[in-house]
């Protein structure tokens, strides 16, 4: 979006007294790492944060929540729909909000938001079984800034790393 997220956050948090900031996420380390809350160069250095970590629904539970998203809507789905949104999206709040959402909004396809949901899991699954995760992290977060020549992406990993990154080790392959 070629937003600085840390800076406008700073700003909000500096100078809109009327406004709370809350961001959520399934994976507590990406927010960490999105803010950079640990880096005394980032802008939100030192700013108070109140972290509040939710425990996973019983099944039951998730189903009320669909239940009661659908009610606000007026709309009424089966059961079997719902038990089959919580088992497929694996109880996931986010997705299964975003499978709420598209329902509401006419795409009953639940397989598009799995195969959504999938993409997302495998990326995950490919950083945490890198020994260079951090550095996938840094140049993902990188490229998602806005289009980055590779330089763009080196100088970024290697200023996030404090090294000199050698160019035959750091290239596309």
């Amino acid at each position: 979006m070629g937003l600085n997220i840390p800076m406008l956050l700073a700003y909000i948090y500096d100078n809109l007294d009327n406004i709370v900031s809350m961001l959520t996420n399934s994976q507590v380390g990406m927010v960490y790492d999105t803010l950079r809350l640990n880096d005394p160069k980032s802008p939100l250095y030192g700013r108070a944060i109140m972290e509040i970590k939710l425990r996973r629904l019983m099944d039951e539970e998730y189903m009320d929540f669909l239940r009661s998203g659908f009610r606000q809507y007026g709309i009424y789905v089966e059961d079997y729909v719902l038990r089959t949104a919580v088992n497929r999206l694996d109880g996931i709040i986010g997705w299964l909000t975003l499978f709420g959402w598209n329902y509401v909004h006419g795409n009953k396809d639940l397989n598009s938001i799995i195969d959504t949901a999938a993409r997302d899991r495998k990326l995950r699954v490919i950083l945490m079984k890198s020994r260079a995760e951090g550095r996938y992290r840094v140049m993902l977060r990188t490229i998602a800034e806005g289009p980055r020549r590779w330089s763009e992406i080196k100088r970024a990993v290697e200023a996030e790393e404090g090294v000199t990154v050698d160019s035959h080790n750091f290239r596309p392959t």
